[in-house]
């Protein structure tokens, strides 16, 4: 499935995630969740109003594919507009319907740009349950765990589920900077940082035509 190709290339970090998502875009253009993906990862640059026109013509598109499309590009309007305790309610009652999305999970960080109390709490849990779900083959949601372990301090953790983040899927971006953090934290000094950069040197470049 393209949607799944592409996802992992984004949740990987990966250099090769936007050229795919504009490549997905262009060939399919009344697809609203890869609209509002491509919007995701190219809003910096966008003003609140094109940002508008662009979401409002993804979630028309995306009520046409089906509930839960819908709810992907809902939560990313919320998310790019900056109105982050929507977002983060939006994804809690989003993965109480359609548990694992991972199309959803690149929408997480609403939770810790939150400023009211208990969201990054109740965030942490959210990827907690999720990856119970997902189960630990699942390499996304092993990596967005380990990131998850980094903010919480638990520095062991998190470099124990970066390890096997990186053995499942070795171009983890969120798992290499997990790994990277964690043996930071832990004294590893130069070594954690000659590791991040020996990742960032061989992270792919050209569109692929398969996905793991």
């Amino acid at each position: 499935m393209v949607e799944r190709v592409v996802v992992r290339e984004v949740a990987a970090l990966s250099g090769r995630a936007l050229p795919l998502l504009r490549s997905w875009q262009a060939e399919q253009p009344e697809c609203g969740v890869a609209r509002a993906l491509l919007v995701l990862q190219t809003s910096g640059g966008m003003s609140d109003e094109a940002l508008k026109v662009e979401l409002v013509a993804a979630f028309e598109a995306a009520q046409a594919a089906g509930a839960r499309e819908a709810s992907v590009v809902y939560g990313i309007f919320l998310y790019t507009h900056r109105q982050y305790p929507l977002a983060a309610e939006h994804l809690l009652a989003h993965f109480a319907q359609w548990p694992g999305d991972e199309a959803a999970a690149l929408m997480l960080g609403a939770f810790s740009a939150c400023t009211g109390p208990g969201y990054r709490q109740r965030g942490d849990a959210l990827v907690e349950e999720q990856y119970a779900l997902a189960g630990p083959e699942s390499w996304p949601w092993a990596g967005w765990m380990a990131w998850t372990r980094v903010e919480q301090g638990r520095t062991e953790d998190a470099h124990q589920l970066a390890e096997h983040t990186l053995g499942l899927y070795p171009r983890s971006g969120v798992a290499a900077h997990a790994r990277a953090h964690a043996e930071h934290e832990q004294g590893a000094g130069t070594a954690a940082i000659a590791f991040l950069d020996g990742w960032l040197a061989g992270d792919p470049q050209e569109p692929c035509s398969s996905g793991t």
